[in-house]
């Protein structure tokens, strides 16, 4: 018997078929968090944390330290 008669018989395209399944579900999975209605607001302030030092420079803009549900009201 030779190795490719081996790894052949060996039932190995079960992986192969659950990888792309788990793939699949990750992909929707983003996809869903990205496209939530609510997940614009956490966009902004989630880009607004690199650059926050904790003091807003105008009125209308978000700080890191600003929680989502606070921007909201």
């Amino acid at each position: 018997m030779s190795l490719s008669e081996t790894v052949a018989s060996a039932g190995l395209a079960i992986y192969a078929e659950a990888a792309l399944v788990l793939f699949f579900a990750a992909f929707l999975a983003v996809v869903f968090q990205v496209t939530r209605k609510h997940a614009a607001l956490n966009h902004r302030h989630d880009g607004a944390l690199p650059l926050d030092d904790g003091c807003a420079v105008h009125d209308d803009e978000i700080t890191a330290r600003e929680t989502p549900e606070a921007i909201r009201k």
